[in-house]
């Protein structure tokens, strides 16, 4: 699960209690009104959030990385192999991080 669906999890939790908590007779208007604010800036985070699709590899890849340079400051570069199904075509993806600004 990536973090855009964790938020999504969590905005569904926090309706469903919320539906809940409104169906009691001696639920408060103002907690409802104070969460019913809350969730909708919390959809309007997801709405804008752009999350990649294959966030935990990269995490992976970037503490990978940062270990490899840890131990070898000289190192000028790393090969990746992102395996997204067993059979199938390689395709080459080729980032030059010093000039995008890492």
């Amino acid at each position: 699960m990536n973090l855009k669906q964790e938020l999504k999890s969590v905005i569904d939790r926090l309706m469903a209690d919320l539906n809940n908590y409104a169906q009691r007779p001696e639920a408060s208007e103002k907690f409802i009104e104070k969460q019913n604010k809350l969730i909708a800036e919390l959809v309007s985070i997801y709405n804008n959030i752009n999350c990649l699709d294959y966030q935990r590899v990269w995490e992976k890849a970037d503490k990978t990385l940062l270990q490899m340079l840890e131990r070898d400051p000289f190192l000028g570069g790393f090969f990746l192999e992102v395996r997204l199904r067993e059979v199938g075509h390689f395709g080459a993806l080729h980032i030059n991080a010093e000039g995008n600004g890492i």
